[in-house]
């Protein structure tokens, strides 16, 4: 095998050969030896993850195009279009979205396009709908734009959890499951620095002596 040895705080470096012999490499070499084995991997490696996550982003928002306020603005009195995006995506997520979508976007736009078309997401598209209550007349609406907001491509929430989870789930800690909150609290950290944690201690006390 073959390796490289550098010591901290001095010059020496020695690439060892497949008969353990070590040879000192010149300053041209370690620079040529470093831009070989770790500088380009790692650019190309960096290069090619970015290529295929901005290419499954854009794949998911041309599917999804058809709930996005932009998207919508555009084709405001131009239900052809609006009603080709949604079948698009309804059968892509037949399972999920009924053949209802098409006719509930379509009615939607029509009814609130003065709203949606000033907003800038999904997410405060479907915000609207749950603040106005009435996400019980537009259900497979309020499901597709649930299922572009909980898509780990459009969103960091997955990556979040496994880069904590790398964290909290240590060889000491090796039995956490769904059943205990420690990742969740980790993961919604910005969240429980706001709790007032005084008011819940009172609470759980208050029930403990009802009981």
């Amino acid at each position: 095998s073959s390796g490289i040895n550098a010591e901290y705080g001095g010059h020496n470096l020695y690439r060892y050969t497949g008969k353990r012999v070590k040879r000192q490499v010149s300053t041209e070499d370690r620079e040529d030896l470093f831009r070989r084995s770790i500088f380009e991997p790692v650019v190309k490696t960096v290069m090619q993850q970015a290529k295929l996550r901005f290419t499954g982003a854009s794949e998911t928002v041309q599917l999804f195009r058809c709930i996005l306020p932009e998207f919508l603005k555009d084709n405001v009195g131009n239900a052809a279009n609006i009603r080709q995006a949604a079948e698009q995506l309804q059968k892509k997520y037949h399972r999920d979205l009924s053949k209802n979508f098409i006719n509930e976007l379509v009615s939607v736009v029509d009814d609130y396009s003065e709203w949606i078309c000033g907003m800038k997401s999904p997410r405060e598209v479907l915000n609207f709908l749950v603040t106005k209550g009435i996400t019980g007349e537009y259900p497979t609406v309020v499901t597709a734009l649930l299922l572009f907001c909980t898509l780990p491509v459009t969103v960091a929430s997955a990556e979040r959890s496994f880069s904590k989870l790398k964290l909290i789930k240590t060889y000491l800690r090796s039995s956490i499951g769904q059943e205990r909150d420690l990742a969740f609290l980790s993961i919604e950290q910005d969240y429980c620095k706001s709790v007032d944690v005084s008011n819940i201690i009172n609470v759980f006390a208050n029930n403990k002596t009802g009981t």
